[in-house]
């Protein structure tokens, strides 16, 4: 059609259907680029959210390991043993739960682990570390639900332009069937669609 608006300003009512085609062809294209970076951004920034606390839990999780072994207590061994692998497997809901138990047994036991290295700024940068993963996983929350608005927002954008094409296109082309037949029998063969 951009290639023949000669043939088709000629009919004012095909040029209006056919700019707003091509108005919902553009409406398509915004909305599956608005749909496939919505959530994209949050994503990642989650997952580096993730790395930094999984590198301070092991951390700071080896040093309470350490003094429970030392002191015998068997419930406080089972609660900090992590590694890293056990960490990054577990759902981003218990990931949290596991941090905020470490920390707090850190908090308590804040005096005993000075002598195993760790100060109060480790302490502290976990506890930040800990905010900053939930508020990522917050904002994953709405990315999602974004991205569920956007999907929604892209199929309608593509039913209406089904629409324009088979409900005012396609027969506004029986206008041109005999007056330029080359141009209407190149709009039916690109309209076959093709099963690759």
């Amino acid at each position: 059609m951009k290639e023949n608006t000669d043939i088709t300003d000629t009919v004012p009512a095909f040029a209006t259907v056919a700019q707003q085609f091509q108005a919902t062809i553009d409406s398509i294209e915004a909305k599956n680029l608005e749909h496939q970076s919505v959530a994209k951004g949050r994503a990642q920034q989650k997952a580096v959210n993730e790395d930094e606390l999984v590198d301070s839990l092991v951390t700071i999780g080896s040093l309470l390991y350490v003094l429970a072994v030392q002191t015998g207590d068997k419930a406080l061994q089972e609660s900090v043993k992590v590694t890293e692998s056990m960490l990054k497997k577990m759902r981003d809901v218990d990931l949290l739960n596991r941090a905020n138990t470490i920390y707090n047994y850190a908090q308590n036991q804040a005096t005993e682990l000075v002598n195993y290295g760790m100060d109060e700024a480790a302490l502290t940068s976990l506890g930040e570390k800990i905010e900053t993963f939930s508020s990522a996983l917050e904002d994953t929350e709405v990315g999602a639900a974004e991205k569920t608005a956007a999907r929604q927002a892209l199929s309608e954008a593509f039913d209406q332009t089904d629409h324009a094409l088979y409900d005012m296109l396609d027969p506004l082309m029986e206008i041109f069937r005999t007056s330029y037949a080359d141009y209407y029998n190149q709009y039916v063969s690109a309209r076959v669609i093709k099963d690759l």
